[in-house]
């Protein structure tokens, strides 16, 4: 009599398509959620890459800053994609140029990451902020004093 039961009993066979369909749905939201924090960490990992890049520039500006007028630095800098590096603006106020240009600020599509720093940043025409666009670059910073604003700038160009 209880083998009878178990062949007529159909119940688990009727519920199989619904917990295949809820355990496809649920699979898909843990890859969403898996996907969105893998691209919030590469996001993070390259936002913190163009920062350390940008401090690199900084760092040696200051220290050539320091020295005076003459000194030449050449470094390899890096810049992720979807970043650029402007040295001598703010952010919002790129016209100010050079009341501003011991600023500089990491830009990307959507934020602007503003520092400061103790040297004052120029292109190397002396004509305003300079700009590292994405991609991997040989800079040259040098240090040069421009006597109509009788300050010591450190030029940024790539080579």
């Amino acid at each position: 009599m209880n083998q009878r039961r178990i062949i007529i009993d159909e119940s688990a066979a009727d519920a199989l398509p619904m917990r295949i369909t809820v355990a496809a749905i649920v699979i898909a939201i843990i890859m969403v959620l898996l996907a969105s924090g893998v691209s919030n960490m590469l996001t993070a990992v390259n936002e913190r890459k163009a920062v350390n890049e940008a401090e690199k520039i900084a760092m040696h500006a200051e220290q050539i800053s320091l020295r005076g007028e003459g000194s030449r630095i050449v470094l390899d800098i890096d810049v992720p994609t979807g970043y650029r590096i402007v040295l001598g603006a703010l952010a919002h106020d790129k016209d100010n140029w050079p009341v501003n240009a011991n600023s500089y600020h990491i830009q990307t599509g959507r934020r602007n990451i503003i520092k400061e720093t103790g040297a004052s940043f120029s292109d190397e025409f002396m004509a305003g902020p300079a700009i590292i666009p994405e991609g991997s670059h040989q800079i040259i910073i040098e240090s040069i004093r421009d006597p109509s604003y009788n300050r010591l700038f450190i030029a940024a160009y790539i080579t």
